[in-house]
């Protein structure tokens, strides 16, 4: 299946998401590189120092120190509370295919969640978005792929407290974005394969079934406040495709405002969106050159009424993985457009003053994060992402704050 450029949606390179797109770049660098023993600098970094009195501050609290085949990587994380957390993404134990690994934090340390059994058949899986309503009301999603025709398929992952429940979501479907609810709240966008392109797939849980939704176009991203304040971000099926948003009042999908282009008249691609207020929502893009992406940043924000393009001074890099800081500001994480495994680079946005550091790690590794989740009550956030090596990487848990 392709995505709506007509690029392999294995990669998930699309106009939107380049959460994704690093992602899928990862995971596919991952599987496509036998291993035989793990680089010695990578394990070394493993190691993490004794736990010691830290100022506030991003730095690496967990890393999945294995040997054999280092090739695990944490695509997502949330948080439904202080105390508890979940990571989701891959880990390969052959260095080829790939297999779901769930890491959760108790309130006192990270541990592996065994993962359900897949399908028969399924002969490599990952998991690449993860939501929390609560600590008994978890969902996952991923990709598996199986059969000897090269087959994929979206899964969902629903942990109820005690075990998980597994629902397939059919063949050449893939699963874009997700946010959660509650029981009767949680959503997902996507694409599903329709003769040589794709179109727009979306489904809502109404406790007992995926239901299908209609919308405008592709949605790459949502973000939601409450289950009657829900965002979404895309592209129209209309030509000239255009960027649009829609908001979800509890009650319907309405229409909001279209972003006006950029300065120089190009058109761009969303790649994130968050909610923050009733009256304050923000986005991340990619200014776009028919269809293919310049490497530069664009940061929006809607005040109630209208979308806005915020100025911030951009060094060739694609914004991503948006999340509140717990004061009105935001998080954003920036990479190099096109560039894998590159060192992320953390932006926060306060007060009209955007500040950056890069992302911590350890000796002979890069720090590569691919999302970010404040914690419920405080000015923490917990990130999602990996320590890359040459030709290796290891599965890391960062935390901002105490």
């Amino acid at each position: 299946m392709a995505t709506p450029l007509g690029l392999p949606m294995r990669r998930f390179v699309i106009t939107g998401t380049v959460s994704l797109a690093v992602i899928g770049l990862a995971l596919a660098a991952v599987q496509a590189e036998p291993r035989t023993t793990p680089n010695a600098s990578l394990r070394a970094a493993t190691q993490l120092a004794p736990k010691t009195a830290q100022l506030p501050g991003w730095r690496v609290v967990d890393l999945t120190a294995r040997t054999g085949y280092p090739g695990d990587l944490l695509a997502d994380v949330a948080a439904p509370d202080a105390q508890d957390a979940w990571a989701v993404g891959s880990t390969t134990t052959d260095g080829q295919a790939l297999r779901p690994l769930i890491r959760r934090w108790d309130g006192n340390s990270w541990r592996t969640v065994a993962a359900p059994a897949l399908p028969k058949g399924t002969w490599s899986a990952s998991l690449s978005l993860v939501r929390a309503a609560s600590a008994t009301d978890v969902w996952a999603f991923g990709i598996r792929e199986y059969g000897s025709g090269g087959h994929q398929a979206a899964f969902g992952l629903h942990w109820n407290g005690d075990s998980w429940r597994q629902t397939d979501f059919g063949q050449d479907t893939v699963v874009y974005d997700a946010a959660a609810g509650g029981p009767k709240g949680t959503w997902i966008t996507g694409a599903v394969a329709a003769g040589t392109g794709s179109l727009p797939w979306a489904r809502r849980f109404d406790g007992r079934v995926w239901r299908p939704v209609t919308l405008p176009g592709y949605v790459w991203s949502l973000s939601m406040r409450t289950p009657g304040d829900l965002w979404g971000v895309g592209r129209t099926l209309t030509k000239p495709e255009r960027p649009f948003t829609v908001h979800w009042n509890g009650h319907g999908w309405l229409p909001v405002s279209t972003p006006p282009k950029l300065r120089d008249g190009r058109e761009f691609g969303f790649t994130g969106v968050l909610a923050t207020g009733s009256r304050q929502v923000w986005a991340t893009a990619v200014p776009l050159h028919g269809k293919l992406i310049n490497p530069a940043s664009v940061l929006l924000r809607w005040d109630g009424t209208v979308w806005s393009h915020v100025k911030i001074k951009s060094i060739g890099e694609s914004l991503y993985g948006l999340a509140p800081d717990g004061a009105g500001g935001v998080w954003i994480l920036a990479q190099p457009a096109g560039v894998p495994f590159a060192t992320t680079w953390l932006l926060h946005y306060a007060n009209g003053r955007l500040t950056r550091q890069q992302a911590p790690a350890r000796p002979g590794a890069r720090g590569n994060l691919i999302a970010l989740t404040l914690i419920p009550g405080t000015r923490s956030l917990w990130g999602a992402g990996g320590l890359y090596g040459p030709g290796d990487t290891v599965a890391a848990v960062y935390k901002y704050g105490p």
